[in-house]
């Protein structure tokens, strides 16, 4: 629980604790909800040089363009992951996530049978390995994403999540490092 007047350095190290969204309390009112996407988009505007390294997940799963979508939910379920990079002939050409499950395919009507790729976003917005946690957090709030396959010398070779920023928030204002 967090209340309005809290910044996002109290909201991320509230979400660190309770592993989901918070609830906004004022008084003994629900008056909203915070996610990590909105303490991603406070931080954006952050100076922090705290680079995104440390805080990325290195690993990527990745499923043919052309699979099923029942073979790709079954995938993210089995790896407790939130999205899939697409490939086709080796190539990362798309994003599919856990709202494009939503989305795209369940409310749309979809069929369990259907290509991965016609629900995917196949626009992929990137961020360099050396960028800072704040330039991650800027080019999300900018693009309206949660997910920033990370690229070098034109190969992904990881992945920055707003889960991820937030975390890189608690951590460095715990350790005293950060200025928010």
């Amino acid at each position: 629980m967090v209340r309005p007047s809290d910044n996002y350095v109290d909201a991320a190290s509230a979400m660190m604790k309770v592993k989901s969204r918070l609830v906004v309390m004022e008084g003994e009112e629900i008056v909203g909800v915070v996610t990590a996407a909105d303490i991603t988009r406070a931080y954006a505007s952050s100076k922090s040089k705290v680079p995104l390294r440390p805080y990325a997940t290195w690993s990527v799963v990745k499923i043919g363009i052309g699979e099923s979508v029942e073979r790709a939910v079954e995938l993210m379920r089995r790896e407790r992951i939130g999205c899939l990079l697409l490939e086709d002939e080796g190539e990362i050409v798309g994003i599919f996530t856990e709202r494009d499950v939503v989305k795209g395919f369940l409310m749309g009507g979809g069929d369990y049978c259907d290509p991965v790729g016609k629900y995917a976003t196949l626009k992929l917005i990137t961020i360099d390995p050396n960028a800072t946690l704040s330039e991650a957090a800027r080019l999300m709030a900018e693009n309206r994403v949660k997910r920033l396959p990370i690229v070098q010398e034109g190969k992904v070779i990881g992945i920055i999540t707003a889960r991820d920023v937030v975390e890189g928030i608690w951590r460095e204002s715990t350790l005293g490092i950060m200025t928010p």
